[in-house]
């Protein structure tokens, strides 16, 4: 397997960043899309790091957020073939608080009824290496930055409960976990992904521990709990984009089995 950060907060190199998620996966059987980020920048790393996304036949849509869908119609006018899966409820209006208000935050509307696209309403089994999962863990706190994160139902603005939050679980020579933020917690996903992949070696995934626009970072019991649990875990985990700098600096130190990724990273397996 080969894995390859296409988009990300940070640059080491000419690849452009920016405040979002998109991975690029190639297995024995696929080429898979996870996230596209906000805009077409996915594609223009690509081209610069001689990746053709046209022969991407899988792309999966982690959430219903601007930063990770954003994207998409990019992908879907240079890619014609590509299966797409989304949850059903990323269809909703998400809004984020800031300091200024709320500000719509959602999937680019011409995309919400296009035939292309299957949305799920459960899990979904895609082949014997690739399944598509929902949390269904709540034992761990979820990342207190989700206080401000809102949908819209009959014009009234509620707390997001993230069920259209999903994950995908691929198996090559080894079973590697891939998340969009883990907004309903990284162990409460790590949690219901290993119950049914047991042999998890690797996990990609922002931890939505930090908030450039507000300033907000997770509170230090949540921090302590997660760094305890993951060095305990027989697994290598890679984080970025939400999970914030000085977070991913903290995760580093205090667990040897945590790794930062950026635009351009990439991992052989």
């Amino acid at each position: 397997m080969r894995i390859i950060v296409l988009v990300d907060n940070h640059t080491h190199s000419d690849l452009s960043a920016q405040h979002g998620l998109s991975i690029y996966v190639e297995t024995q059987k696929h080429r898979i899309l996870i996230d596209c980020g906000q805009d077409d920048t996915f594609i223009k790393n690509a081209e610069l790091l001689g990746i053709d996304l046209k022969l991407v036949d899988i792309c999966i849509i982690t959430h219903g957020h601007y930063d990770h869908g954003g994207g998409l119609p990019y992908f879907m006018e240079i890619n014609k073939t590509a299966d797409i899966y989304i949850q059903e409820q990323a269809k909703q209006a998400f809004y984020s608080g800031r300091n200024d208000g709320y500000h719509y935050m959602g999937l680019p509307e011409t995309i919400l009824h296009s035939s292309r696209i299957t949305w799920l309403s459960s899990d979904f089994t895609i082949d014997d290496g690739m399944m598509i999962i929902q949390n269904t863990c709540h034992l761990y706190p979820e990342p207190v930055l989700n206080s401000s994160l809102m949908v819209k139902k009959q014009n009234e603005l509620e707390k997001d409960p993230f069920d259209h939050e999903q994950s995908v679980i691929i198996k090559d020579d080894k079973a590697v976990l891939f998340g969009g933020c883990a907004h309903q917690g990284i162990l409460n996903i790590l949690s219901t992904a290993k119950a049914i992949a047991p042999d998890i070696t690797y996990v990609f995934s922002g931890f939505h521990l930090s908030s450039n626009s507000r300033g907000v970072l997770e509170n230090k019991e949540t921090m302590h709990q997660l760094m305890e649990c993951l060095k305990k875990e027989p697994i290598a985990f890679y984080t970025g984009h939400c999970t914030g700098e000085k977070c991913c600096e903290n995760l580093e130190k205090a667990c040897p089995n945590v790794h930062g990724f950026y635009c351009g990273f990439t991992l052989e397996i």
